[in-house]
């Protein structure tokens, strides 16, 4: 992941029932991430959790893993997906 995913977030929390899209706007104006999520991956909801002293890689990988998604970096921009 590019050197922004290194920016420390002091606190991330997410509400249960929040979808995946606005999960990733939200982590990306805390990180500086372009984050871009498939149509499948936008519309899944999120089991909510929260996160503290983490950085922006260790956010998104928390939402990935803990809601069966996968990323990938394409350049500057990071690609959001169903592991289907």
């Amino acid at each position: 992941l590019p050197p922004e995913a290194a920016v420390e977030v002091e606190r991330f929390e997410l509400r249960s029932g929040v979808r995946i899209e606005e999960a990733l706007r939200m982590i990306s104006e805390v990180a500086g991430l372009n984050l871009v999520a498939t149509p499948a991956a936008a519309e899944k909801q999120v089991t909510g959790f929260v996160l503290q002293g983490v950085n922006g890689r260790e956010v998104l990988e928390a939402l990935c893993k803990s809601h069966e998604l996968w990323f990938r970096r394409e350049g500057s921009i990071i690609r959001v997906m169903t592991a289907e």
